[in-house]
C-alpha cells in the first residue's frame, strides 16, 4: 500500500500557506491556516531553518502529523504524512525475531575459524555486525508504536556509553571519531533504549556516507530545556531524498546498499517526536 501525503508550500517571509494539493483540502487544510500556530512548540526551532530539511510534527485540524519541511529557494515544502501504521511495523518485529537465531549460528562459526585467518575473520565480522544492526532496527520498528519505557534518565551517560563503545570500533577501523559531552548529568524522563538506538543509527549513518580519512565528530550541549545531539562529517557529494524519514515503505529497487531499509532514519525521527523534539539535516559543499 502506497503511503499518503500532503504537500504544503509556504513561504519563509511570510510564514504563510500559499498552495495546497487536493489532498490536503480533503484534510481540511487551506492555504489561510495559520502555521504558526500548526508548530506550536516548534515554531521557534522552524523560523531558524535556513537550508536542508527539518523533521517535526504539526498540528491541523485537531490532527498531529508527521512532517518533514524542506528548504526550496525563498519557500519550504512542507510534506504530511500519515503516523505509522502497526502492521508495517509488526512485520519488522517478527522477521528480526527469526532471524536472530541464524545470526547467532554465524557468529559461533566465526569463533571456530583459525585466529590466524585475520583478513576473513574482519571481513565476517563487519558484515556479521552490519547485519545485526539491521536486525536490531527491524526488532525496535515495534517500540516506536508501544512507548510505556520512559523513566528518569540521566541522558549524558546512556549517550556516553554508546559512543565509547563506537569509539573503539572506529578506532580499530582507522576511523577518526571525537566526541563532547557536556560535563553536568542531566535527566528527563526518557526512553533510554529508544534514544540510544537513535545514537547508533546517527553514528552508522555518518560512518556509511563519509569520505575517506575524514573524521566524524558527535556533540551533545545543552539549548535551555533542551539537549542537542549532532553528528558532523565530510559527505559524499550524495543527495539526500525527500523521503528521508519513510524510505522503508518504499518499493525495492537497484540501489547503493548503503542506504539500508531505510528504518535507520525512521527510528532517528521517531525518538525525536516521542521526546518532543525534531530533527535538522543540513548540507553544504563542504559538511553534511
Amino acid at each position: 500500500r502506497q503511503q499518503r501525503v500532503i504537500k504544503i508550500i509556504a513561504t519563509v517571509k511570510q510564514g504563510a500557506i500559499i498552495a495546497v494539493n487536493q489532498t490536503a483540502k480533503s484534510h481540511f487544510i487551506s492555504p489561510d491556516a495559520s502555521i504558526e500556530d500548526a508548530l506550536g512548540p516548534y515554531y521557534q526551532d522552524y523560523c531558524q531553518l535556513k537550508s536542508g530539511s527539518l523533521f517535526l510534527t504539526v498540528h491541523f485540524c485537531e490532527t498531529d502529523y508527521p512532517c518533514a519541511i524542506h528548504t526550496m529557494d525563498d519557500q519550504h515544502l512542507f510534506v504530511l504524512e500519515e503516523p505509522m501504521q502497526e502492521d508495517h511495523l509488526q512485520a519488522f518485529t517478527l522477521a528480526a525475531a527469526h532471524l536472530r537465531t541464524p545470526i547467532s549460528e554465524m557468529m559461533l562459526a566465526l569463533d571456530a575459524l583459525p585466529k590466524e585467518d585475520v583478513k576473513t575473520r574482519g571481513k565476517l565480522n563487519r558484515s556479521l555486525f552490519r547485519l545485526q544492526r539491521i536486525v536490531g532496527n527491524m526488532s525496535d520498528a515495534g517500540m516506536l508504536l508501544h512507548n510505556s519505557k520512559n523513566t528518569n534518565t540521566d541522558l549524558c551517560s546512556i549517550t556516553e556509553e554508546v559512543l565509547e563503545q563506537a569509539s573503539a570500533l572506529f578506532e580499530a577501523c582507522d576511523i577518526e571519531f571525537t566526541y563532547q559531552l557536556p560535563q553536568e548529568r542531566i535527566y528527563a524522563l526518557a526512553n533510554s533504549e529508544l534514544i540510544k538506538r537513535a545514537v547508533y543509527n546517527l553514528l552508522s549513518n555518518a560512518v556509511k556516507f563519509s569520505k575517506n580519512s575524514h573524521p566524524i565528530d558527535f556533540k551533545v550541549e545543552k539549548c535551555g530545556n533542551r539537549l542537542l545531539f549532532s553528528v558532523t562529517n565530510l559527505a559524499e557529494d550524495k543527495i539526500m531524498p525527500h523521503n528521508l524519514f519513510n524510505r522503508y515503505k518504499r518499493i525495492p529497487m537497484i540501489e547503493d546498499p548503503r542506504y539500508g531499509m531505510g528504518l535507520g532514519m525512521a527510528i532517528i525521527k521517531s525518538a525525536a517526536c516521542i521526546h518532543g523534539g525534531t530533527v535538522l539535516i543540513e548540507k553544504s559543499n563542504d559538511v553534511m
